[in-house]
C-alpha cells in the first residue's frame, strides 16, 4: 500500500544522504533521527516516491555517528515469492511483529524508536571507494539479549561491538 501522501514526513533537514566516517561492518542499535520523502525521484526503475531515513548510533564504540539508507515508499508485505519492500521490513523490526500491510501507515510513526540495524561494506563504482550499507534491520528483543539471527551474524559471539577481525 502507498505512503499516504497527506502525512507530514519531514520532521527536519537531514545533513546529507551519505556516510561521512565509515562505520565497521556490525550490528548496531540505531534510534530513527530524521525521515525525508522524496516524490517522484528518478530511480533506475523510473520515478518513484522515497524515504530517506537517517539513523543515528545510540550505544557502543560509535555513538553519535549517523547512517542513512533510501527506501522505496512502497509499504507491502511478501507477495508470493517477492520478497517484502524495505519499509515494510524496517517498520516490522522496529514495532517488533508482523504489520499488516492492508491499512494506511504512517512513517512518522517510526520516529525517535530504536532497531538494530546490519551494517555491511559494499563496494562502490570508483576504485578504493567503499560504502557503510545498512544491508537489514534486526528488533530489539524485550530481554535485551541478542536475537537467534544476530548470534549467527556475528559468529555466536554475544560481545560483539560492531568490529570486524
Amino acid at each position: 500500500m502507498p505512503i499516504d501522501p497527506d502525512y507530514n514526513i519531514v520532521s527536519k533537514k537531514s545533513e546529507g544522504f551519505f556516510i561521512n566516517d565509515l562505520v565497521p561492518q556490525g550490528v548496531y542499535t540505531v534510534k530513527i533521527a530524521d525521515i525525508n520523502l522524496k516524490l517522484q525521484e528518478q530511480t533506475s526503475w523510473g520515478l518513484k516516491d522515497n524515504l530517506y531515513f537517517t539513523f543515528e548510533i545510540s550505544d557502543g564504540r560509535y555513538v553519535g555517528k549517523r547512517l542513512t539508507k533510501r527506501t522505496s515508499a512502497s509499504f507491502v508485505a511478501q507477495i508470493g515469492t517477492r520478497n517484502p519492500s524495505a519499509l515494510y521490513s524496517l517498520a516490522c523490526a522496529v514495532e517488533g511483529k508482523i504489520l499488516d500491510d492492508a491499512n494506511p501507515f504512517n512513517p512518522n510513526s517510526l520516529m525517535s524508536k530504536k532497531v538494530q540495524a546490519i551494517v555491511k561494506h559494499v563496494a562502490g563504482k570508483k576504485p578504493g571507494q567503499v560504502f557503510a550499507n545498512i544491508s537489514d534491520f534486526l528488533p530489539i528483543t524485550q530481554s535485551g539479549q541478542p536475537t537467534e539471527e544476530e548470534m549467527m551474524f556475528t559468529g555466536g559471539n554475544p560481545e560483539y561491538d560492531g568490529e570486524v577481525n
